[in-house]
């Protein structure tokens, strides 16, 4: 939690309903906003947390994150269009490790990095 902060200078926390924030950046600010709207419509606050959702079953939490994130970066390009996209490569590369995090497959797989 304290790295996103320093990384991204804001992070919103669903448990509590709180935003923190170190430096405006807009783009992430924008991230976070979206972030918190998605929580806003599942109800505030989060009463599970994020370690009893994993133990259930972990496949169900990643996709679970996976969406929270693809809303939170589309809601992001919503607020601040002028923000610099996702590469396809980046984005596949994450989504993969994170798979593998969590022993879960990915929807799909890249043969080739996309080539900018």
């Amino acid at each position: 939690m304290l790295q996103r902060v320093e990384d991204r200078g804001c992070a919103y926390l669903p448990q509590v309903n709180a935003f923190y924030m170190h430096e405006l950046q807009m783009m992430y600010a924008a991230e976070e906003a979206a972030r918190f709207l998605h929580h806003a419509c599942r109800g505030l606050p989060a009463r599970v947390a994020a370690r009893d959702e994993a133990a259930d079953e972990p496949a169900d939490f990643f996709y679970g994150r996976v969406l929270e994130n693809a809303l939170a970066y589309f809601g992001s390009r919503v607020l601040y269009p002028r923000a610099q996209p996702c590469g396809k490569a980046t984005c596949a590369i994450s989504v993969t490790r994170r798979a593998r995090m969590w022993n879960a497959k990915p929807v799909c797989r890249l043969r080739k990095p996309f080539a900018r």
